[in-house]
């Protein structure tokens, strides 16, 4: 699928929000030169070196993720879009939705942080479109996961749910609002799964992982009939890779090793650090490497299986062909869908 293929569909939720018809800003992806590294066979993770190792200065709890990383320049052609701008090639339609309107200003009210009321508002919007009672539905991690378990509970303070979360932070919130949770079961399939992410390309794959959960994430996206992502406006990019890391979750034993051989491909890893500032362990156990890339991705299915090829590497921060739809939040509380050509129904999944 092209970045040009996407059908995204704008929803204004405040009347007389002013259309921007100007282009997202977004770094040039196209091909670089490549190095020695290419004749040894890492082409394919990276096209050159690029810097020495270093540490994160601290930890990104469960309500960082979705947020901008520590240490990343976000200023110049890697700046955010403006709100109401699209990715590339993206085409829009315009609608007002009353009945959406005082539900995501509902969702949004104190809540001081604009970028935090976007959020909001996208989680009552994908709450109240496309969540039904009786659902079977996987919980992601994060501060936008949470606004969405929240937003489940507000919109159905009494329905059942059949529900299972990526992370204990998760449960626990959706234990104390009373939505029930259980382990996961080996013949489990999802309805839908709510969840956020840090960067969304205009193909909709992602970066995710902030919140350290991503093995967890990523299985039961696997296990969804659909995954929506519900993002604030600032997490749309022309790439991946532009203004966040890729997490990386790493068995402790081969983190060494594979520090050396990442740097020798290209990248610049960083071992996430705990607040007492030894490795950060992941729910599983493991550590996280975040990685930055020297240039955006430009294919990231071939990355993500050249990372996963290497040996102590469990899983990577790269969500390919996952994401059905994009729900967009903006501080107004205007809100977009972006979506994959394939899907064009616009219904709600019916429970079974």
């Amino acid at each position: 699928m092209e970045p040009g293929d996407i059908d995204a569909e704008l929803v204004q939720l405040d009347r007389g929000e002013p259309e921007l018809g100007a282009e997202a800003n977004v770094l040039p992806c196209g091909p670089s030169s490549p190095g020695r590294d290419d004749q040894r066979g890492r082409a394919s993770l990276s096209p050159k070196k690029v810097g020495e190792l270093g540490h994160v200065p601290r930890v990104p709890v469960a309500a960082d993720q979705d947020g901008p990383p520590d240490g990343y320049d976000h200023r110049g052609t890697g700046a955010p879009a403006a709100v109401g701008h699209r990715p590339a090639g993206a085409d829009e339609r315009h609608s007002h939705v009353g009945p959406f309107r005082s539900l995501a200003q509902g969702a949004r009210r104190g809540v001081a942080d604009p970028l935090d009321a976007a959020k909001a508002a996208a989680a009552a919007y994908a709450v109240a479109q496309y969540v039904r009672p009786g659902l079977r539905l996987a919980l992601g991690t994060g501060s936008t996961a949470e606004h969405a378990v929240r937003a489940i509970r507000s919109h159905y303070p009494t329905e059942p749910f059949d529900c299972v979360a990526s992370s204990a932070a998760t449960e626990r919130l959706a234990g104390s609002l009373g939505l029930g949770v259980r382990p996961l079961r080996g013949d489990d399939r999802f309805d839908l799964m709510l969840d956020g992410a840090d960067e969304v390309a205009p193909s909709l794959d992602l970066v995710k992982g902030r919140g350290g959960a991503l093995l967890r994430e990523k299985l039961l996206a696997r296990l969804s009939d659909r995954l929506l992502i519900v993002v604030d406006d600032t997490k749309l990019v022309g790439a991946l890779g532009q203004r966040a890391p890729v997490p990386v979750e790493v068995v402790p034993y081969c983190r060494p090793v594979l520090e050396r051989e990442l740097a020798r491909s290209g990248w610049t890893a960083r071992l996430r650090l705990a607040p007492h500032g030894g490795p950060w362990r992941t729910e599983n156990g493991n550590e996280l490497l975040d990685l930055a890339p020297v240039e955006p991705i430009r294919e990231p299915a071939e990355v993500d299986r050249s990372l996963r090829s290497l040996v102590g590497v469990v899983e990577t921060g790269l969500f390919v062909g996952l994401a059905e739809r994009a729900i967009v939040g903006s501080p107004s509380a205007a809100v977009r869908e972006l979506r994959r050509p394939s899907d064009r129904s616009g219904t709600p999944p019916t429970p079974t």
